[in-house]
């Protein structure tokens, strides 16, 4: 019997034999489980490692006295606050490069107007009650100004009121 047929093709080997399907086995579904597997492992361990070393990213040593305290991602770039020498600076890291937005560093608070006063200084009646009779700047210029500088004083404003 020719096992060709026309056009010089072979015939179904299955079609042939007269079988009406393939036994069902489970290598299909583990060669699924073991590609999965692989994808997962890839996207999970390998990828990461890769995209550090592709991805620019601001790097300290261990013992370095810069320190990154907060980081995050936008679609442009990185966003880092990075504390060196008692500063802590608010920096921009994209392709174009670094840049530093602002300085953020803490202030210690200020105290308030209200509670100002420590222990040892007195309240301001207690100055008041404490305060000569006569003020300083009046005993200091005591005495009575001359006929002269009274007379130039009332020119100069009898010259601002007509003016």
């Amino acid at each position: 019997m020719d096992t060709t047929t026309t056009l010089g093709t072979k015939p179904d080997p299955i079609g042939a034999t007269g079988a009406t399907a393939a036994t069902p086995n489970g290598m299909p579904i583990i060669q699924l489980i073991i590609a999965l597997a692989v994808v997962l492992a890839l996207v999970k361990w390998i990828l990461p490692k890769i995209l550090n070393k592709v991805n620019k990213r601001i790097v300290t040593n261990v013992g370095s006295q810069i320190r990154i305290e907060e980081s995050a991602a936008f679609a442009g770039g990185n966003l880092y606050i990075v504390q060196a020498k008692g500063k802590s600076l608010l920096l921009s890291v994209n392709q174009q490069g670094v840049q530093c937005l602002a300085d953020v560093t803490e202030v210690a608070p200020t105290p308030s107007l209200v509670n100002t006063q420590t222990v040892d200084e007195p309240r301001f009646d207690q100055l008041i009650e404490a305060a000569p009779a006569v003020p300083a700047f009046v005993r200091s210029h005591a005495s009575q100004p001359t006929p002269e500088e009274v007379q130039k004083v009332l020119n100069r404003l009898a010259r601002l009121e007509a003016a």
